[in-house]
Formats: C-alpha cells, structure tokens, sequence
C-alpha cells in the first residue's frame, strides 16, 4: 500500500517530536550536571568547616588541662554531651535557690561582710574540666594558695585534712576528717560511688570534700550556703558552675584565683565558709 500525503505528514510529526526531545535533553544535561557538582561542592565544603570547628574545639578542651573528665575522644565526647545541660553566661551568676531553714545561718551573717573585688570578672570556660582563662594566677600566687590551703588543714586537723580532690582526680583539695559514721561506711565499702550520703552534707567522696584549687591557674571550686553563693557572686568573688542544679550540687562554685595577700584572705574566708556548709564548722584562721 503506498504511503498517503497524511501518513507523510505523520511521520514527519513523530521525528520532529523525537528530534526536539534530543536537543532538550543534550540541553538539560548540562544544566542537571551543573546542580548536582555545586550541591556535592556545598556539602564538602559544610563537612570541611564542621571537622574544623570540631578540631579547633577538641584543641581547645585540650589546651583548658586535666580534669575530671580524662583528656580522650571519649572524654570529649562527654563534654559535647553535657554542654546541653550547661547553664548560659547569665545562669552562672544567677544564685542558688535557698529552701533552708533560717536556723541554718549562712557563714557571711550579710553579703557586705565580704569585701568587694576590686577588678573586672575574669573569663571562664570549660565543664569538666571548667577553668578561669583571664587573670589568671602566677606561678607564685598558686604556690601560695596551695601553701594557705596546707596550712589550713594543719591548724585545725580535728576537723579538716588536705589530699587530691576526688572531683578533679589529681589537685589539691580539702576534705573534712572522718567521723565515726564515714569510718564505719568506709569499712564496710571500699568502692564508694562519687557521690554518696553520710553523716555530713553531700559534696563527693567519704569523708565529703570541702574545696580544691587548681594548680594551672590557681581558682577553686567549692559548695556553699545558698545565701553566702549569693554573696560570692554579688560582691564579684565568683560564679556557679555551669552544671550547678544540671549535672552537679546547685551551690557548686567557681572561686576566681586570687592575686596578692588581700585577695588571697578574703579567697580564705571563702574557704572556711565551704567548710561550715558542708561540715558545720568553723575554722580557726
């Protein structure tokens, strides 16, 4: 049969349509190629600034020094994880709330009995562990901390001893001597966990810790009264830990480093203070 003039048209139709589909696509390919290299660009690119970033940041949780958490991946890791508990730049200056008793008296009778700081807050930063990076102490002001915190356990050893801090695991600290409660729970657990109830007030370890400085800076942490934590952040002495009430005891403090005898006495006082929270005594100076 031959071909009709409307058979011609037709095909004509059909290898129009085909050949028009060949250039639109000779022509989107281009197109698609282009997108698809620009987003796997974008995605290298977004990868390389985060491994960065998380370089920089393990670096720097490095460079803070040891602490209680070990200075591994692991222990990095942990830190990251807890930073979604950590109270913001405000929340560590705000206090403690206080549900005490007003038989229990705060050591400092009103904030004004502790002098005001003279300098600027020095910057912190860090969880665990958590350090003052501004204003740091000599070399010789941590030496002479470390002296007045000795000292202090020798001139009352009834009731206070020194040794390493069992929340930082290697600096100094000040623990309150056993009572017959702590002797008789230690005889009978030699694995205590970090934190457990005895005869006195819950900070860490058997007998409980008072206070422990840090050896690269010279700042301390410690617990204090609701009403003498006020006091500290009110007249410039200190901050709660950014895991105050989150992670750790609500009254846990960052005591900034003090340089020179002034400082360094009313850092003491601060000190005897802890102690009178967590073993209700009082220090001779």
């Amino acid at each position: 049969m031959l071909a009709t003039p409307k058979d011609a048209n037709f095909f004509m139709g059909v290898l129009r349509s085909d050949s028009d589909g060949c250039i639109e696509g000779s022509l989107a390919s281009p197109k698609q190629g282009f997108l698809t290299t620009l987003l796997l660009v974008l995605i290298v690119s977004l990868l390389s600034c985060l491994y960065l970033l998380v370089v920089l940041d393990y670096e720097f949780f490095l460079a803070i020094g040891p602490g209680g958490t070990p200075s591994t991946p692991a222990g990095y890791a942990k830190i990251c994880l807890l930073r979604l508990l950590a109270r913001s730049k405000r929340g560590v200056l705000t206090p403690p709330p206080n549900h005490l008793d007003r038989a229990f008296r705060p050591y400092f009778s009103i904030p004004e009995a502790l002098p005001q700081r003279s300098r600027s807050r020095p910057r912190s930063a860090g969880l665990a562990p958590h350090r003052q990076i501004t204003q740091k102490g000599s070399a010789q002001d941590v030496l002479t901390l470390a002296t007045a915190f000795k000292d202090l356990a020798r001139k009352n050893p009834t009731v206070l001893q020194e040794g390493v801090s069992c929340f930082e695991k290697h600096n100094l600290g000040l623990f309150l001597t056993p009572s017959p409660a702590d002797e008789a729970l230690l005889a009978k657990e030699h694995h205590l966990p970090t934190k457990t109830r005895v005869s006195r007030r819950v900070t860490c370890g058997v007998p409980p810790e008072v206070a422990h400085m840090h050896g690269s800076e010279g700042s301390l942490h410690l617990t204090l009264h609701p009403q003498d934590a006020a006091a500290v952040i009110q007249r410039g002495w200190g901050e709660r830990h950014p895991l105050a009430g989150r992670w750790l005891l609500s009254e846990f403090m960052m005591i900034y480093a003090p340089v020179g005898k002034e400082e360094l006495k009313c850092v003491m006082d601060i000190v005897r203070a802890a102690a009178w929270w967590v073993g209700s005594v009082e220090l001779e100076a």
